[in-house]
């Protein structure tokens, strides 16, 4: 069984073969077709024939940009495949020369294989110390974080790592997933080791494939742009339940407020009241006229808001979709927490815009409209500290 990758680029039409590195171990390689015209099939070895194949990228080799989507080729030499195997073979087709491909996209019915292996796998198995990563990609690095993509057994597994890696994204995706939310399920959390008096964390979790909204926002129409965000409002809908808030404001974890409104991420302390967070938020504006401040204090106290379950960091990388235009996935959730209703306006209009025209859609994807608390936010946000 081999995979072809379907790419707008004919110079990046790729099949993904495992190949021995000096330690005698499995990892990927990427033929090119143009070294394959008189090749009709490929063999891949027994042991490896479950892997999860990946998206091609044009910088990382294997990872985060989306080059092509991955199909899966039938190998006419196994003439007695297994169920599972049986199963995936339905959609697929034989490889001939790369002229001739009938290309197809990558099958939901061998994401749903995946699915089924991976619900049904035992999470014991996935312990830090158990875990087994071959095929080590990375996918992103930031400042205090890092995520990588390794495979473990029979499907791929995101793990982050760093100074700025908490426990509060383990909470959060929990609380999440608890509200039928499509999040990746956390396998486990672990402390590394420490870089003077910070501690580094990783935390494994599973991999959602698919393609965010930065990758296709260019090729969609204004109908399918507001069909997506919909759906997304739908799920934020589920978390703006305050019954069970707690009786803080800040991080899942209570250990403290993430306020990355900018690039850089702000540490505050966890607030009993309202009162207290609309300090928090005053603190942040430290260089602006004493009377600004003043103002802006007064009025954020003359309203009382809801304390509801924020994702905090609505961005288009965060949001995957599959081919059908379907949210499959809602990822980053770092800056979540409880915080009052408004907040999860002003993080998605205070982050500069990604892709052209972001915020024109945020009628779309916000429940509720707290027009006044967002227009007061950006009358003052030149003062907020870098």
């Amino acid at each position: 069984m081999t995979y072809l990758y379907d790419t707008p680029d004919p110079t990046i039409h790729g099949i993904l073969l495992p190949q021995l590195d000096d330690d005698l171990e499995f990892d990927f390689g990427i033929f090119y077709m143009d070294d394959m015209d008189d090749m009709d099939t490929i063999k891949i070895p027994e042991t490896l024939r479950h892997r999860p194949p990946l998206p091609i990228t044009r910088d990382y080799g294997l990872g985060i940009e989306l080059i092509g989507e991955p199909v899966q080729c039938r190998d006419e030499r196994n003439d007695h495949p297994s169920e599972p195997q049986r199963r995936m073979d339905e959609a697929v087709f034989k490889v001939g020369s790369p002229q001739k491909l009938e290309r197809k996209p990558f099958s939901a019915l061998y994401q749903e294989y995946w699915q089924d292996n991976m619900d049904n796998d035992n999470d014991e198995e996935l312990e830090f110390s158990r875990l087994t990563m071959q095929g080590n990609y990375l996918l992103s690095r930031a400042p205090g974080r890092q995520v990588n993509l390794a495979c473990h057994r029979t499907r791929w597994v995101v793990y982050k790592e760093g100074q700025f890696i908490t426990s509060n994204e383990s909470i959060a995706l929990r609380n999440a997933g608890e509200q039928g939310l499509p999040v990746p399920k956390i396998f486990c959390r672990e402390r590394l080791y420490s870089v003077g008096s910070e501690d580094v964390y990783s935390i494994k979790m599973s991999y959602i494939a698919g393609r965010s909204l930065t990758k296709i926002w260019v090729t969609l129409t204004h109908e399918e742009r507001i069909d997506v965000f919909k759906q997304v409002r739908v799920m934020l809908l589920r978390l703006t339940v305050p019954e069970n808030a707690p009786k803080f404001i800040g991080s899942c974890d209570g250990l403290d407020i993430r306020d990355s409104r900018l690039a850089k991420t702000h540490f505050g302390p966890i607030c009993k009241t309202e009162k207290d967070f609309n300090k928090y938020l005053v603190s942040t504006i430290s260089t602006a006229p004493v009377n600004i401040r003043r103002d802006y204090l007064r009025k954020l106290n003359q309203k009382r808001h809801r304390i509801v379950f924020c994702h905090g960091d609505l961005s288009p990388d965060n949001i995957i979709v599959n081919e059908y235009m379907q949210v499959i996935g809602l990822l980053d959730w770092e800056d979540a927490g409880y915080y009052p209703e408004y907040w999860e306006n002003i993080k998605f209009y205070s982050r500069p815009e990604m892709v052209n025209g972001w915020h024109e859609y945020g009628k779309y994807i916000l429940p509720h409209a707290y027009d006044e608390e967002v227009k007061d936010f950006l009358q003052i946000r030149q003062y907020q500290l870098p």
